[in-house]
């Protein structure tokens, strides 16, 4: 293939994985908008609020290990176009969890979904990272993972004020397809993780062994933790005192 079709291809290929973690991560924060009349209605606590916007992220920490180890062995295009078709049937689900307990288990639910996709994107986007510029690549992803955040936001507050809660998960679902439809052509199918110059392997338990590692992990560990207790506040009376604080 000409150089020139075989930069237009990457282009294109990265493009789908960038729109697919940000399609991945708009089911975390597109519902923050309307999580005070999920709070009425479903008469919801700060335990259970808290237990809504947990279960996403607890269901999806779970599951990515996993579904990163099985992309190694069996290839990464079926594990993303799958999780992204799980993505987008999962938001109807949202419309009759007319209880607590229903709909904390579609934010499971939606958080595995979720996790099938963002650590295979991931790993994809190592395998075609340009040497000499994995960071830098790396960053990109990790800035579309945010994108998507504060997208979800944004879009969750426009949809519910304009058209009511049920276009919230449409849209979200909707979006979901196109990112499968673009994974299907621009994806090739990746079966063999790129070839490591070293011929020993690290396992997962001695890379942890690291104190740089565990270092890392710890950083990841608090910028996390502070985002998930900004976005606790969901219900009105948590808002209220927040404002009055």
């Amino acid at each position: 293939m000409p150089k020139g079709n075989r930069s237009i291809m990457k282009k294109r290929t990265l493009f789908t994985l960038y729109f697919s973690l940000i399609a991945a991560m708009l089911g975390l924060s597109i519902i923050s908008p309307i999580l005070p009349t999920i709070a009425t209605d479903l008469k919801a606590t700060g335990v259970w609020m808290g237990m809504i916007f947990s279960g996403f992220a607890i269901s999806r920490a779970i599951i990515m290990p996993v579904m990163g180890g099985l992309s190694d062995k069996y290839g990464r295009k079926i594990f993303i176009a799958s999780g992204l078709l799980l993505l987008a049937v999962i938001p109807f689900l949202y419309l009759p969890a007319h209880t607590l307990y229903t709909f904390t288990g579609v934010r499971l639910l939606h958080g595995l979904a979720a996790g099938m996709v963002i650590p295979v994107v991931m790993a994809y986007g190592g395998e075609i990272a340009q040497e000499g510029k994995e960071a830098e690549e790396m960053g990109t992803f990790m800035m579309m993972i945010y994108v998507g955040v504060a997208v979800g936001s944004f879009l969750g507050g426009i949809l519910w004020h304009a058209f009511g809660m049920a276009a919230v998960f449409y849209v979200l679902s909707g979006i979901s397809v196109i990112a499968v439809l673009l994974v299907l052509p621009f994806v090739p199918e990746v079966k063999k993780p790129k070839a490591s110059k070293t011929e020993e392997h690290e396992s997962l338990k001695s890379i942890l062994k690291h104190d740089a590692v565990k270092l890392i992990l710890l950083i990841c560990l608090i910028a996390s933790f502070r985002m998930g207790v900004s976005l606790g506040f969901g219900d009105k009376e948590s808002l209220q005192k927040l404002a009055e604080w």
